[in-house]
């Protein structure tokens, strides 16, 4: 009874970890679409850059920031869903090593803060793009009618779509919701083990005597 609990958490470790490595993917794929792999970036545009009509790019690290943010949180939840599928798999049941247990945590708090830089960069960026071209909307037409903070740009298929952006940013945050909720099952998980080896152990020990 107590081995089929110890799956079931296991269970429901791997199913938060493959919803959360799914929403990083899907922010991922949108950004990088978004910003053609970083090379183009639309994310705080001002003003100033914005009635600057020999611009053709803006603030470009931001949007690599994002990206690689998205990336690092990307691969650490992938080798985190990887190493709960083995031990799902295997069904191994002795709880793991310390230096594990504490690599696992460190891995799940950097995912946690990469997917927060993302989701911040990106829907702040947005929102601060939004308002300076909704501001000179007011001002003059200056070619602005054409940009839209929730679809394609110049009236047609022009990149970023800002629906798609917003998305990316909804799907990060998600992201973040679901790696707390891993983390806590892992460390409820952890600890359930331990205690069950201590039982054991204990067991042994008594009938050994």
């Amino acid at each position: 009874m107590i081995e089929v609990k110890q799956f079931l958490w296991k269970i429901t470790l791997l199913s938060f970890l493959i919803c959360s490595l799914g929403a990083a993917g899907v922010s991922f794929g949108l950004i990088k679409a978004n910003t053609e792999s970083g090379t183009k970036c639309r994310l705080f545009i001002t003003d100033s850059q914005a009635r600057n009509r020999s611009l053709l790019n803006y603030n470009v690290s931001t949007c690599q920031l994002s990206l690689a943010s998205i990336i690092i949180a990307t691969m650490c939840l992938a080798l985190l869903t990887f190493i709960e599928l083995v031990k799902v798999v295997s069904r191994r049941t002795e709880p793991l090593a310390l230096p594990v247990r504490i690599g696992q945590i460190l891995y799940l708090i950097v995912a946690i803060v990469s997917l927060f830089i993302t989701t911040f960069v990106v829907s702040a960026g947005w929102a601060k793009t939004c308002e300076t071209y909704s501001n000179l909307k007011e001002e003059s037409d200056f070619t602005i009618s054409s940009f839209s903070c929730t679809g394609y740009q110049y009236g047609g298929q022009g990149l970023p779509h800002g629906g798609e952006l917003i998305t990316s940013a909804t799907f990060s945050g998600i992201g973040i919701l679901l790696v707390l909720i891993s983390m806590l099952t892992f460390v409820l998980q952890q600890y359930r083990e331990i205690v069950h080896a201590n039982y054991q152990y204990q067991e042994i020990n008594e009938e050994s005597l």
